[in-house]
């Protein structure tokens, strides 16, 4: 994240030293043996050795950009665990940092109901996200715990129409700046899905984060409807192609005019085929339409299974 290139940023991290392999190692003075490095992969100009410290080495073009002592290796690209739930994904397409499901789904949460905010006049540095439900609180806390080892405080609120939620925040300049570089809330009513930060993990948690904090799920006489509405253009065109990116169909979005000085809302829906595999991907937190989700995919899922049994 921050400014300049990437292979700058990370050589400032893991520092511009010499590898393992590139020096004599001695012992009382006496050279030894050198310490080998084995190449364990190549993407384009990008290779990565191991040392028989058991540690990951990263090059570019023969020249040392990183260290790691961990790595999640998969058939199409290695993962480098760094810092905040971000990964540094190595692959064919080249270097990028990702998030974790962990930080994609707090992003999802904010860019729903939460925020960013700071000043010059009033450099607070404030992350918030509300809800009225306990349970999604909770589980943004536990995120952010995880994430950026703070706990939030949690604010229990009243409307002035009687109405309570609860809001929790945190004021650090650090998480601040690094949530405020994904550009996922760049001000009040506008989100954005980052995508080149997120993987298909990272899109699955992003979608089930904003899906808890500001999703639908009614029922009529026709049946259930699974909907995701904003009054932000951009962002809900962002989720409709978020979904597409996965595989989905969602419908096309249609717009709901209000008056000013009312927002417009954006809406779309996910169509009705796609109910079992929105539950078991997506999912939600928010306690309400959990148990509604639940109960559709039980649903639905019979209704497959009896199918598939007269087709057998």
């Amino acid at each position: 994240m921050g400014g300049g290139s990437a292979i700058r940023q990370y050589e400032r991290r893991f520092g511009q030293g010499e590898s393992v392999y590139e020096k004599e190692p001695t012992i009382h003075g006496e050279k030894c043996e050198k310490y080998e490095a084995k190449t364990i992969r190549v993407f384009g100009e990008y290779e990565i050795r191991k040392t028989e410290r058991e540690e990951y080495e990263l090059l570019k073009k023969g020249e040392l950009i990183g260290k790691f002592s961990k790595a999640i290796i998969e058939e199409d690209r290695f993962l480098f665990p760094l810092c905040r739930g971000t990964l540094l994904e190595v692959s064919e397409e080249g270097l990028r940092e990702i998030t974790t499901s962990r930080k994609a789904e707090i992003c999802g949460l904010i860019a729903s109901d939460g925020g960013l905010y700071s000043t010059r006049e009033h450099p607070d540095f404030e992350v918030h996200f509300t809800s009225k439900h306990r349970e999604l609180i909770e589980r943004y806390n536990d995120l952010f715990k995880e994430v950026y080892g703070i706990e939030p405080h949690v604010y229990h609120k009243r409307k002035r129409d009687g109405r309570e939620y609860f809001e929790a925040r945190t004021y650090d300049r650090g998480v601040y700046f690094d949530l405020l570089d994904l550009g996922i809330k760049p001000k009040a009513f506008k989100f954005h899905v980052p995508f080149k930060h997120l993987d298909k993990d990272g899109l699955r948690a992003y979608l089930r984060g904003f899906f808890s904090g500001d999703g639908n799920i009614s029922k009529s006489e026709e049946g259930f409807s699974i909907k995701i509405s904003s009054t932000c253009e951009e962002g809900i065109k962002e989720l409709w192609e978020a979904f597409k990116l996965l595989g989905f169909h969602p419908n096309p979005i249609h717009v709901s005019k209000k008056e000013p000085p009312l927002h417009n809302y954006y809406v779309f829906s996910i169509p009705e085929d796609e109910y079992v595999r929105f539950a078991e991907e997506i999912g939600t937190y928010h306690p309400g339409r959990a148990k509604r989700l639940e109960s559709i995919r039980l649903k639905y899922k019979s209704e497959e299974e009896k199918e598939e049994g007269r087709e057998g």
